[in-house]
């Protein structure tokens, strides 16, 4: 896919959103000028802004772009990957390729012995726990900055294995009961996606998500201070397979098709 240097990424935080959509679908939300609006995103008011797109009724109403971004530009959006990743899934169990009940040792146990003391107790954990994030694996990718080496997140992507990491975690909860925030359990859904379609992750969403979408400009690359063309674009997973927890660039207008789907 081509890649655009994004020379304009002043956040802290390697896990914070560069990008800001507003999408106002309601019906009875009219059309209106947006009166300083622009102002205020020049100004600094929402942070370092460097879109804004307000779509209704599948039209561009409103769409500005600051901080030497345009409309080309592809930005990475961060966390947004996972809502993309349950798209995409929510696609493989339309077409009947998986079911919300199947466990993890049904996606997994082709890489790993299942039965290993480390990964025993995670063989029952299900697609619909891993997506709702009641997966109860121990995990902390909040109460420090990501670049922190206690971070949860910072340790999966320091370690050979993503899959196998965030497997081995110990269990802190009964799974299903309790909501953790896990950038590693969304890691699951890109072998969760292989297996149940017998193709690659990037392969199904782009046929059966991003073309059906007339999405055809994205990236997928970890985050970098020094912008596109710095990062990680080699996945530590046994397949190779890209992330579907982080690490996806998209177009502004892309973002909001993807939101008004």
């Amino acid at each position: 896919c081509p890649t655009k240097l994004d020379r304009t990424n002043h956040l802290a935080g390697p896990m914070k959103r560069f990008l800001f959509i507003l999408l106002l679908v309601a019906p009875g939300v009219a059309a209106q000028p947006f009166e300083g609006l622009t102002e205020a995103v020049e100004a600094g008011t929402y942070g370092e802004i460097k879109a804004v797109a307000i779509s209704r009724h599948n039209e561009l109403i409103y769409e500005q772009y600051f901080r030497g971004a345009h409309a080309d530009d592809l930005h990475q959006v961060q966390s947004v990957t996972k809502s993309v990743g349950s798209a995409v899934l929510g696609i493989a169990q339309r077409k009947g390729l998986l079911s919300l009940d199947q466990e993890m040792s049904h996606f997994f146990g082709g890489l790993y012995d299942m039965s290993h003391l480390d990964l025993q107790d995670k063989q029952a954990i299900t697609v619909e726990q891993v997506l709702t994030q009641r997966h109860g694996l121990l995990w902390d990718e909040t109460s420090t900055d990501y670049r922190n080496a206690q971070n949860s997140a910072n340790q999966m992507i320091n370690s050979p294995d993503w899959y196998r990491f965030v497997l081995e975690r110990p269990l802190a909860h009964q799974p299903g009961e309790n909501f953790t925030y896990s950038s590693g359990a969304s890691m699951l859904m890109s072998r969760i996606v292989r297996v149940a379609s017998n193709r690659s992750t990037e392969e199904f969403a782009r046929t059966e998500l991003f073309e059906p979408l007339g999405i055809t400009d994205y990236h997928w690359e970890g985050y970098s201070e020094g912008g596109m063309g710095t990062g990680m674009t080699q996945w530590p997973n046994p397949d190779g397979d890209v992330p579907l927890g982080f690490g996806l660039w998209l177009q502004a207008r892309d973002l909001v098709k993807f939101g008004e789907l």
